[in-house]
């Protein structure tokens, strides 16, 4: 603030002004607001503080009282409308409310809003400057309100590995949009490894180790078990684990899945030239169905399968006991309320399903508990 051509500091700033006042006359330090404007004698000794002296007042008043958000609205309204006969009607209230509301502020204040002009009154420069910043303050809000709006109406994106969203989360579809009809979904396919603009708002993707990124939760197994069709089964039928390696086996361009199962059945690795590789778990999953061999199928993914008889399970044998697909929401989806809605259905999938992870571990390496993992126990 600055006084005589000083720049004070706001406690130095308040002292001056109290020592003014007292030299007024004023009895606390401070006289009343109706006094600056009555016109007595020891305000004409130094009649060029008065403009200082009733801001500043104003201004401590304020800082311990704000005027009410209505009493903001209808000055507004009065300096948008022109006149106080305007401002009611566009509030659709009486004359007489909008003077009380102004006059609320003024007391507050200690500054006076409206003048009178002839017949006319209209705000005064201190009414029109506080006017103005009630409006630039209600249009942000109105603006942000909007962006708020308009983004909680935006389709939430969900992206997922292909052989999760085809066959996990398509045929559940019909389920979501009937239970949450305000939620509307954008659906994607992704890559664990892929980087995707913009980052979606949930993404369910899957960790071979167990180990997850932060903020990351745990969603269903990634147990890999051997399938194949009933069609197949017929033609080559398989009594022993070693049968499985002698026939037509699948592979996709994970090369070590069919090689870790035979470690883990006790076999020798299978001779490369009785396997047929396919691109994408997609394809594996559609040759399997088909007959064309055995292959390596994630079990929790293929549940509907098996309990439709599309394909069927030949060994006991499974392999990546500690992997698992999992979900994680980027900075953006953790303030959007549909969010909490999406993830609360895909564990209630998990659940319904009866799909849950054996021991998982964090990203700081310890054991996670199915308890822990916010899924339900399983048999095997």
């Amino acid at each position: 603030m600055a006084i005589a051509g000083r720049h004070l500091r706001h406690g130095e700033a308040q002292d001056r002004l109290r020592r003014m006042c007292r030299g007024f006359g004023g009895s606390h330090g401070s006289p009343p607001v109706t006094q600056i404007h009555s016109g007595v004698p020891w305000i004409e000794k130094k009649v060029h503080y008065l403009p200082i002296i009733v801001i500043f007042l104003g201004c401590l008043r304020m800082t311990n009282r704000l005027p009410s958000l209505r009493a903001l609205r209808v000055l507004e309204a009065v300096w948008k409308e022109g006149s106080i006969a305007a401002a009611a009607e566009h509030l659709n209230v009486s004359q007489s409310a909008v003077g009380h509301q102004l006059r609320q502020i003024e007391v507050l204040s200690g500054v006076r809003l409206l003048q009178r002009e002839g017949r006319r009154i209209h705000l005064t420069e201190a009414g029109e400057s506080l006017a103005v910043v009630a409006h630039r303050g209600f249009s942000a809000i109105r603006h942000e309100v909007d962006r708020l709006t308009m983004r909680e109406r935006l389709p939430i994106t969900l992206a997922a590995m292909p052989m999760v969203m085809t066959n996990w989360i398509l045929p559940n579809l019909a389920d979501f949009q009937r239970r949450y009809p305000d939620v509307a979904l954008h659906l994607s396919t992704i890559q664990s490894d892929q980087v995707v603009t913009p980052e979606p708002e949930v993404a369910i993707l899957f960790s071979l180790s167990g180990d997850l990124p932060p903020n990351a939760r745990p969603l269903i197994h990634g147990r890999a078990v051997p399938v194949c069709a009933p069609s197949y089964l017929a033609e080559h039928p398989v009594k022993s684990d070693a049968d499985i390696l002698r026939g037509k086996l699948l592979h996709d361009e994970d090369s070590r899945m069919w090689r870790a199962w035979a470690q883990r059945a006790g076999l020798p690795p299978a001779e490369a030239r009785d396997m047929i590789y396919l691109a994408g778990s997609n394809m594996l999953f559609d040759a399997a169905i088909l007959g064309q061999g055995i292959a390596l199928c994630r079990e929790a993914l293929i549940a509907r399968s098996l309990a439709a008889g599309h394909l069927q399970v030949v060994s006991d044998v499974r392999i990546d006991r500690t992997a698992c697909y999992y979900t994680i929401v980027s900075n953006d989806g953790r303030r959007r309320g549909g969010v909490s809605a999406v993830l609360r259905w895909l564990t209630e999938l998990a659940r319904v399903g009866k799909i849950a992870p054996n021991p998982l571990r964090s990203s700081d390496g310890s054991k996670l508990s199915l308890n822990e993992a916010h899924l339900p126990r399983t048999q095997e």
